[in-house]
C-alpha cells in the first residue's frame, strides 16, 4: 500500500514538472502484440513502472495488472500488450530512477500507433496511388498503340487488295500496249492476185516479141 502511494506521488510529481525527453513511435497492427521499449532504463537507471496512456493506470512491480493483457520485463522494462486495439493507442511513459541517486528520475515516452488491417500508411498510400497512375497511363498508351497498329495493318491490307485488282485489269491477256493491231486490208486471195499483176501485164509483150522473131526468121 505504501509503495502504491509512493508511485502515485511520484507520478503526480512527474506530471507537474517539465522533463526533457524524446518520443519513440511504435506502430502495430490491431490485434497483434505490441512491444514498447523502455529506453529510460540503462546502466545508471533502474526500471520502476509504466504510466499508461490514460495517465492513471500504472504497470510495474507492486502494482496489480491485467496479466492477460499486459506484461513487462523487470530488467529491461520492456512492456508487452497483447491483442492491442485502437483504444490502447496513445503515449506511454517508462519511468526509471537512478541507481545511486534515487532522486534522479529518467522518463522515456513511447507513442503507440495502432493501425487497422485496411489502413494504409501515408507513404504507402502515395506510392500506391503513383503506381496506379503509372499503370493507368501504360494501359492507355498500350491501347493507343494497338489501335494504331490495327489501323495501319488494315490500311496496308486494303492497299494490297487494290493493287491486285489494278494488276488484274492491266494484265497482258487484256491489254498489250506494245502489240500493233493489224489494219483492215484485202484478203490473201486478193493480195496474191495483186502480187501477180506484173506477170499478167508482161505476157502480151512476150508473145509479140515471139511473133516478131518468128516473122524475121521466115
Amino acid at each position: 500500500m505504501e509503495r502504491q502511494v509512493f508511485n502515485l506521488c511520484l507520478l503526480f510529481f512527474i506530471c507537474n514538472i517539465s522533463i526533457g525527453y524524446c518520443v519513440t513511435v511504435t506502430e502495430v497492427k490491431a490485434g497483434h502484440l505490441a512491444v514498447l521499449p523502455c529506453l529510460s532504463s540503462d546502466d545508471n537507471h533502474r526500471f520502476m513502472f509504466w504510466q499508461l496512456s490514460d495517465d492513471h493506470d500504472i504497470i510495474g512491480p507492486g502494482n496489480p495488472i491485467d496479466k492477460d493483457k499486459y506484461n513487462y520485463e523487470v530488467l529491461t522494462g520492456k512492456l508487452l500488450i497483447r491483442g492491442v486495439s485502437t483504444k490502447e493507442a496513445g503515449f506511454y511513459k517508462c519511468v526509471s530512477k537512478g541507481v545511486e541517486d534515487h532522486s534522479a528520475i529518467n522518463v522515456h515516452v513511447v507513442e503507440l500507433v495502432v493501425r487497422k488491417e485496411w489502413d494504409v500508411p501515408l507513404d504507402n498510400a502515395f506510392e500506391t496511388k503513383l503506381l496506379r497512375g503509372m499503370t493507368g497511363v501504360m494501359v492507355i498508351v498500350v491501347g493507343i498503340a494497338v489501335v494504331l497498329l490495327i489501323m495501319v495493318l488494315k490500311k496496308k491490307k486494303n492497299r494490297t487488295f487494290f493493287d491486285l485488282e489494278e494488276s488484274r485489269d492491266n494484265s497482258p491477256a487484256k491489254y498489250r500496249p506494245d502489240e500493233v493491231q493489224p489494219k483492215p486490208g484485202p484478203s490473201k486471195i486478193e493480195s496474191v492476185g495483186l502480187d501477180n499483176a506484173g506477170l499478167d501485164v508482161d505476157f502480151p509483150q512476150v508473145f509479140t516479141q515471139m511473133q516478131t522473131n518468128q516473122g524475121l526468121s521466115h
